[in-house]
């Protein structure tokens, strides 16, 4: 049995090395590169696949509308660089058709990215509002104490003259006032008189 088992790993080890090995194709792939994906800034489709084989890219929006492509092919060493700008945000497709009918396609999201710039505007002019608002309140206090102030004066000056005319001037008299005086002593008095 020993016998056996190593004649059938010999024969195993020389069909490795002695039959010549069958090439598989080369792999197609696509591959999408771009330094910051912004807009403005170049896209790069890398395309590999069997060296001469011809291929169409095409570069579409979300709604599949074509915004870019080119009809190639390969270079000797299989691969061939498309390269595209986007002007404006968004999700694209990078769509390679290649001769033998093998289709590739790669998503990739363009965007503004924020640069530590903006964000140091954004700061300046949230400290700036922040400044500003605190002086008016500030200056909204001060107000208020100077109201809150003059409230008091006027309370204490209102007091004092009510304190002066209770003391210092009489009661005005109407003339209903008058008349009822007069007509309380009239009858006062006449009861007076008869009484005596």
């Amino acid at each position: 049995m020993r016998t056996s088992s190593v004649f059938v790993l010999a024969l195993l080890l020389a069909g490795m090395f002695l039959i010549p090995g069958v090439s598989a194709d080369p792999a197609y792939d696509v591959t999408i590169w771009s330094e910051d994906y912004q807009p403005g800034h170049v896209v790069t489709v890398n395309i590999t696949g069997l060296a001469n084989s011809s291929f169409s890219v095409r570069i579409t929006d979300p709604g599949g509308n074509i915004l870019a492509g080119k009809d190639a092919a390969l270079n000797v060493t299989g691969q061939y660089v498309f390269g595209w700008t986007p002007s404006q945000d968004g999700d694209y497709n990078a769509t390679v058709t290649f001769a033998n009918s093998l289709v590739v396609t790669r998503k990739f999201l363009i965007q503004q990215k924020v640069t530590p710039a903006q964000i140091g505007d954004l700061y300046r002019s949230l400290f700036a509002l922040q400044d500003r608002l605190l002086k008016l309140i500030e200056e909204l206090r001060t107000l208020t104490y100077v109201a809150v102030g003059l409230s008091s004066i006027s309370i204490i000056v209102m007091a004092a003259m009510l304190n002066y005319a209770r003391k210092r001037v009489s009661p005005a008299e109407t003339d209903f006032t008058a008349f009822m005086k007069e007509d309380v002593d009239s009858a006062i008095q006449k009861l007076a008189k008869r009484k005596l």
